[in-house]
């Protein structure tokens, strides 16, 4: 599970195309607190996107099934 900034950068859409998909129900998520996570694989499905390395060093790991930044899973502290 990957926060929406991460899963921002890492599928390269903005943050407003990720809370519009949240918005229409085309993109499922889970709440944590006050915190939103999403699942790359429904992230995939719904921006039709391959997650890939971008500018920050963000990879999407299949194996896992994880956001990775210099080899450590994300915690969704995205500077």
């Amino acid at each position: 599970m990957i926060s929406m900034g991460a899963a921002s950068k890492l599928y390269g859409v903005s943050r407003r195309t990720i809370e519009r998909l949240i918005k229409s129900g085309d993109l499922p998520y889970h709440r944590i607190g006050r915190q939103i996570r999403l699942s790359p694989a429904d992230l995939h499905k719904a921006t039709g996107r391959n997650a890939g390395k971008n500018v920050c060093g963000l990879q999407h790991d299949a194996t896992t099934n994880q956001a990775t930044v210099h080899g450590r899973a994300d915690r969704g502290a995205i500077a």
